[in-house]
């Protein structure tokens, strides 16, 4: 049931009015009635949907080659963040295995809502390891952009 079609409600008017189930493509839902492909009251790319349903049918998700990691209290909350990085087929560990990257080829990243006197030294160490240190919002906005962005991008590095 993941990465399903995103259809626009004219889709259920085409095939009552053939009676019968008709090609999904053409009501796909990756750009507004007035053909703009960024929504204009959330600045979401509306593309994104179809893009992620055409990268899973490839075996690829958008977490795909990360290794992740989620310290501390964040904002989604780390159960949300969690799943959402299995559904998007990222590697979801601990951060022992995040520090300790022995023969791992994967991009590392430690998700942290701020550096602070509880985790900085967990995150210090992570980052001298090689992970990248980022904010939660860059796993939102990898799947909600049209370009990816980068994780070492100001916007997202905690430390």
């Amino acid at each position: 049931m993941l990465f399903q079609w995103i259809l626009r409600p004219e889709y259920i008017d085409s095939c009552s009015n053939a009676g019968q189930w008709q090609p999904e493509e053409e009501f796909e839902w990756s750009a507004s009635t007035d053909g703009a492909l960024v929504d204009q009251k959330s600045g979401l790319w509306l593309g994104a949907a179809r893009k992620w349903r055409l990268q899973n049918s490839a075996g690829l998700g958008p977490y795909s080659g990360y290794q992740i990691s989620i310290v501390g209290k964040t904002e989604p909350p780390r159960e949300q963040l969690e799943r959402l990085l299995i559904v998007g087929r990222g590697a979801v560990v601990s951060i022992e295995e995040n520090v300790a990257p022995d023969g791992v080829t994967a991009t590392r990243l430690v998700v942290a809502k701020e550096a602070n006197a509880s985790n900085h030294d967990v995150l210090s160490l992570a980052q001298s390891t090689g992970a990248i240190v980022v904010k939660p919002r860059f796993l939102l906005d990898l799947i909600s952009m049209e370009q990816a962005p980068s994780p070492v991008d100001r916007a997202y590095v905690v430390l």
